[in-house]
């Protein structure tokens, strides 16, 4: 028995039937316009949890889609020379994203000290470009076996209060938005000052001694990664600490760095 309103596939032209609904249906998803289906979707949210761009403040999305435009990394590189009383002399390249100002900082800002975890996913571009200039800036020689595969990504652990406080780690958070799994090789050993306000020479005796490795680090190569650097003394601290266990930094790399450090000449 067959049901009313159904065609027979067997029977001659039902193909054709079946062929030109396919194409109505794509021509129907060509049409409609993904851009404006998401700015729906995101207004229907903002009415269920209402919440502001956390660049400039405009209501109803997390990012606005100026500030997502402002975050466009451009990466730079920069030069991080120690202060003289670091025992490790030689300078050490940051390969930066994006300028600390702006949109950059305040982004930063919200994902650090307000809690906007909605806001890290706009800076996993910034990050996973300035992880690639830094990878790709290493030359084949410094590199063990001559493979940039075994190189891991190093971040700058936060103290046990600041985990606390907020919950997770804003830097391996933006590189998991970015793909990109950090390896844990460094602990806080002490609690230091507030960096903020203090010149490039009181920064580096706040940092000196301030990270130790969690295991021996034998033959192991990694590149830094920081969310912002300003006189680079905590990526030089991080750095001291796993030459000392016996690895070896071949690169570093932040999403932001300050006015304090421009590019070498």
């Amino acid at each position: 028995m067959r049901c009313a309103g159904l065609r027979d596939p067997t029977r001659p032209g039902s193909m054709e039937v079946v062929d030109r609904t396919i194409a109505r249906l794509g021509a129907l998803a060509a049409a409609l316009d993904v851009a404006k289906l998401r700015a729906a979707a995101l207004d229907a949210i903002a009415v269920l949890a209402p919440t502001d761009c956390s660049g400039c403040g405009a209501p109803d999305r997390a990012l606005c889609s100026s500030c997502v435009a402002a975050l466009r990394a451009d990466v730079l590189a920069v030069d991080v020379v120690p202060a003289a009383t670091l025992p490790v002399p030689s300078l050490l390249q940051v390969h930066c994203a994006l300028r600390y100002a702006g949109v950059a900082r305040r982004v930063l800002l919200a994902v650090k000290e307000l809690g906007r975890t909605d806001a890290a996913p706009a800076l996993s571009h910034a990050a996973g470009s300035a992880l690639a200039a830094a990878l790709a800036a290493i030359p084949e020689r410094s590199i063990r076996d001559s493979t940039r595969a075994g190189v891991q990504i190093a971040t700058i652990p936060s103290t046990r209060a600041a985990y606390r406080t907020r919950g997770y780690h804003p830097t391996e958070l933006i590189l998991a938005h970015a793909g990109i799994r950090a390896s844990h090789p460094l602990r806080a050993a002490r609690q230091t000052a507030d960096q903020a306000g203090l010149g490039m020479a009181e920064r580096s005796t706040n940092r000196a001694g301030s990270l130790i490795v969690r295991r021996k680090l034998r033959g192991e190569q990694f590149i830094l990664f920081d969310d912002i650097v300003t006189t680079g003394a905590t990526l030089l601290e991080a750095r001291r600490a796993i030459h000392a266990a016996g690895g070896r930094v071949v690169g570093a790399a932040a999403i932001a760095n300050t006015v304090l450090l421009k590019a070498p000449r």
